[in-house]
């Protein structure tokens, strides 16, 4: 809606009948139709409606010191600036006065230079005046918060004879999944005529900000989506429901599908608050703890839920809404029974997708160790499967009908980690629970006890470990007397455990009691042909009706994967939101075609020692995520599908082998850059 009119000057015909007609609404009569623009004489009648007064010296409302704004204006004004500093800088030869403003009308950044900014401070366009327009009347930021949408008001459209010098251009930014109006972007010029250019250069800029929210916000569902899938894969069978931090449903598990009767109504991805009714639903409330709601659902049969935030630090990501038994008598259940499908196997071989020769002589070699009760060692970068073989073994095994128990080594504590592996008894430490409690070794017996991340176990740790490899037999922390178990030990590692016996950092006698049977996982990168099969089968299995055009396919056969499959899903989630339409397109998959190379890796005929190379080759892909996200250790973590924890462990044990400081505690400088802090 910028102006078309061609007002030159204060003199000319056009000027001198737009006068003239403002004068008869500001007396309270009607102008001849056709003289004004239909936008700008609603915005004059609504003004004089409002009781604005045409003849005021400056802003009547009194500016509020020191605001901030509340939470969305600052999360506006983050990724605004990127945006609003680069007009600035365009900008910077010309006189102008360029404003971003929230929800409120009020401005949340100035910025200019010559006249135009002396005659804004002397209306008083300052931060935290308020621009609306039933205050000051028909002007380019009040207008375009009046209508939302994209406006020019030029000269003598506007209601107040102060700003008759003026000119405006002002277009809204939206919120990409709600599409509320969160503020506005706005270029003022002191003196000029109107300019369709600058119109234009507004609302490009609107745009950026608004792709840069969309793409902000996609990287949060993915963190979201990616953490309920962490989730469902330790209950599967619990009534749970993935949300966005606005209160839309991203994913749901099938037993809440199954509760809730979702049924189609899922695939919109509706709101929260369209399924279930109460207090306290997102994004009505700011939730930053976990809490307890009673909701109601379409047949006001009362359903009470516990709410996750999913965040970091202040930061909130969306959450996780897990469904209780509802009150009442409806016969379908939010918690399923406590023993459904506890402790079993969820994949097995032919869920291993791939035809590489790679990946089918790690699956032979796998297959042929199942049947047996050798102990077995999955050597593998992170990300490329390794509890996926674990379960595949279990389930061919003639276990496959006991329990398979999984416990990640890399995320416990010395003494956390020995009383989770081997139980305590009553008494034996501050909180213990009552009667004691089994440890996973005592839980898997006549099963397969899976032990992930192992080269993470404290020398304390692997005293013990090894102890009950000998003989298997556990003894509880604070116990008497030990306990024998039938336990078949699986064991994983994305680190070079024979490196680490010769720096004395992992026993050795350990670790060949743990790679008596070794099976190497390739990288993706190893895997030439699968990742158009894995693309496919992470679709399905994600619930994202999409496909992958050709030109989408290269770009992914082109990608060197140091995140290995877990990038490879993050990436496809991210595109299946980006994505309109049915197809997936190169320019919705977060991959900057070129920037990673894959690392280089040995010569196989000449590699004496597979398991350094191993080293070699995830050093070499950690060092290529931290330089694509400028060292910033949080972003590097969430690209290579890893815990930030995880990352810097891995960081430090390379150190030995390369140059990089490495920082003590997650809040120090990232390594790569220590001028970016993450």
């Amino acid at each position: 809606m910028y102006c078309k009119s061609g007002l030159l000057s204060p003199s000319s015909d056009e000027s001198r009948r737009l006068r003239q007609a403002r004068e008869r609404v500001q007396a309270g009569d009607s102008c001849q139709p056709g003289t004004i623009r239909d936008v700008i004489l609603a915005s004059w009648l609504r003004s004089r409606a409002a009781g604005v007064d045409p003849g005021w010296g400056v802003h009547p409302m009194p500016r509020v010191a020191g605001r901030a704004g509340d939470a969305v204006d600052r999360y506006l004004v983050k990724l605004a600036t990127p945006v609003f500093d680069f007009l600035r800088d365009a900008l910077s030869v010309h006189p102008h006065l360029l404003m971003l403003t929230g929800r409120d009308a009020r401005p949340l950044a100035l910025a200019g230079s010559g006249a135009s900014v002396q005659e804004g401070e002397r209306i008083n366009a300052a931060a935290g005046g308020l621009w609306r327009e039933d205050r000051v009347g028909t002007d380019a930021v009040a207008l375009c918060h009046a209508i939302g949408e994209p406006v020019q008001v030029h000269w003598y459209e506007h209601f107040a004879l102060i700003a008759d010098p003026w000119t405006g251009n002002s277009c809204p930014i939206r919120d990409p999944d709600s599409h509320d109006l969160l503020g506005t972007i706005n270029l003022y010029a002191y003196g000029c005529i109107s300019h369709p250019q600058a119109f234009e250069l507004t609302r490009e800029a609107a745009r950026s900000i608004e792709r840069q929210l969309a793409l902000d916000e996609s990287q949060r569902q993915t963190r979201v989506l990616q953490s309920f899938a962490e989730t469902l894969a330790r209950a599967p069978n619990d009534a749970t429901l993935c949300l966005s931090r606005q209160g839309r449903l991203l994913a749901v598990s099938p037993s809440a599908r199954q509760a809730l009767d979702l049924g189609a109504r899922y695939v919109s991805r509706p709101l929260l608050s369209d399924i279930l009714r109460g207090e306290g639903l997102p994004p009505s409330t700011a939730v930053t703890q976990p809490c307890t709601l009673e909701l109601r659902d379409g047949g006001d049969r009362i359903v009470r839920a516990d709410l996750h935030p999913i965040a970091e630090g202040r930061e909130t990501f969306g959450y996780h809404l897990r469904l209780r038994r509802p009150r009442g008598g409806s016969a379908r259940r939010a918690d399923p029974p406590a023993d459904a499908g506890a402790w079993r196997s969820r994949w097995r071989f032919e869920d291993i997708v791939g035809r590489s020769p790679a990946l089918l002589a790690a699956v032979d070699s796998a297959r042929e160790v199942a049947g047996s009760d050798l102990t077995v060692l999955l050597i593998g970068e992170s990300g490329t499967g390794k509890e996926l073989f674990a379960h595949a073994i279990h389930a061919a095994s003639e276990r496959a009908s006991g329990p398979f128990v999984s416990i990640n080594c890399g995320g416990l504590g010395g003494e956390l980690l020995a009383a989770e592996l081997f139980g305590y008894e009553e008494g034996a430490f501050t909180g213990a629970t009552r009667g004691g409690r089994p440890g996973k070794v005592e839980l898997a017996d006549t099963g397969t006890l899976f032990l992930d991340e192992v080269e993470a176990m404290s020398p304390a740790m692997q005293v013990q470990l090894l102890r009950f490899l000998e003989d298997r037999r556990c003894l509880r922390v604070g116990g008497l007397a030990p306990r024998t178990v039938d336990v078949r030990v699986v064991a994983a590692t994305n680190m070079d455990l024979l490196e680490m016996v010769q720096a004395r950092t992992f026993r050795a006698d350990l670790y060949y009691r743990l790679a008596t049977w070794p099976v190497t996982i390739p990288a993706l990168r190893e895997r030439a042909g699968d990742v158009e099969l894995l693309a496919v089968r992470l679709l399905r299995d994600q619930h994202v009706e999409r496909v992958l055009t050709v030109e989408a396919l290269a770009m992914l056969r082109a990608h060197a994967w140091p995140g290995n499959v877990r990038e490879l899903r993050n990436i496809l989630l991210q595109a299946g939101l980006r994505a309109r339409g049915r197809e997936i397109e190169p320019r919705h998959l977060s991959i900057t075609p070129g920037a990673h190379p894959s690392p280089s890796l040995p010569d196989p005929s000449s590699a004496v020692d597979p398991p350094g190379a191993l080293f070699e080759a995830e050093r070499g892909a950690i060092r290529a995520m931290l330089s694509r996200h400028n060292g910033r250790i949080g972003e590097t973590a969430a690209a290579l599908g890893i815990h930030r924890a995880t990352l810097y462990r891995k960081l430090r044990r390379q150190i030995v082998r390369g140059p990089s400081p490495v920082p003590d505690e997650p809040s120090a400088p990232n390594v790569a850059s220590p001028a970016h802090p993450d």
